[in-house]
């Protein structure tokens, strides 16, 4: 993953959305350079909905993401969550409060020790670093090793990331996860944007990616062709028997969601084997 080490930058632009947002804990996790982030990509979008007022608020369709992933996590209910790509997540923060789940924060060595550092610069991350339940551990997408988990129900969530990788490599990640929960028992979560599915923040994605082009650099992005119908037909062939795909803009009133009044265009699946 050495080419997606920059994939960092997203994440403390995320960070600064949950605390904008009001999530629990995002003040305890989020890195000092997330606020300029922040403000940097708020104004971006500020001008590109001016040019165009239909794209959808991108820290809002965010907001909805992460808080839809928290309201399945919590009706879920499993015995362990295993948050890979969890970068600067306050989520792990949250639902480590509760003695009875074992929460897994997964990514890459840099990411995991820069939130270790951040946690234990705060009385109460030093706290929450403290809890025997929470586990910061170094790893990766491709090469995650499942043994190291216990075969209880488990909550796998890869929030924000799997845009990052190709079909080929989405369906490797895949078929470890539909391995392990056929043991364990529970579900597995992701967000993606579909070809079939009009998505203005990944039009700004492409207007991205063709700036990192000219720069010389490689796309982060991984977006292909696929409509939602082939996601699930390889998420099928991969292991997964039941795939329900949410779109935040039918559910955003009704789960409720924050801002519920904020249209958004999140494509979320949650999958079970």
């Amino acid at each position: 993953m050495s080419d997606k080490q920059d994939i960092t930058s997203t994440a403390l632009y995320t960070a600064g959305v949950w605390h904008w947002a009001g999530f629990s804990y995002a003040d305890v996790v989020m890195p000092e350079r997330s606020k300029q982030v922040f403000r940097f990509v708020t104004v971006l979008m500020f001008i590109i909905r001016l040019i165009k007022p239909s794209v959808e608020s991108l820290r809002h369709s965010l907001v909805h993401r992460h808080a839809f992933i928290d309201l399945m996590l919590r009706d879920t209910s499993p015995s362990q969550v295993i948050e890979i790509g969890a970068g600067y997540s306050r989520r792990g923060c949250q639902f480590s409060e509760s003695n009875n789940l074992d929460y897994f924060e997964i990514d890459l060595p840099h990411v995991s020790t820069g939130k270790e550092n951040i946690l234990g610069s705060s009385e109460l991350g030093r706290q929450v670093l403290s809890r025997p339940n929470l586990h910061l551990l170094n790893g990766d997408l491709l090469t995650l090793d499942y043994a190291q988990f216990n075969a209880k129900p488990s909550f796998i969530i890869s929030e924000g990331l799997m845009m990052y990788f190709n079909r080929a490599e989405q369906m490797t990640a895949w078929q470890a996860m539909s391995q392990f929960l056929k043991q364990a028992g529970g579900s597995y979560i992701f967000d993606y944007v579909p070809a079939d599915v009009e998505a203005e923040e990944s039009k700004v994605s492409s207007a991205l990616a063709k700036r990192r082009q000219a720069k010389g650099k490689k796309d982060l992005f991984a977006y292909d062709g696929r409509t939602t119908q082939d996601m699930i037909d390889d998420l099928k062939r991969c292991g997964f028997r039941h795939i329900d795909v949410y779109k935040t803009e039918d559910i955003a009133s009704t789960w409720p969601l924050p801002f519920s009044k904020s249209k958004t265009k999140v494509v979320l699946f949650h999958c079970c084997v």
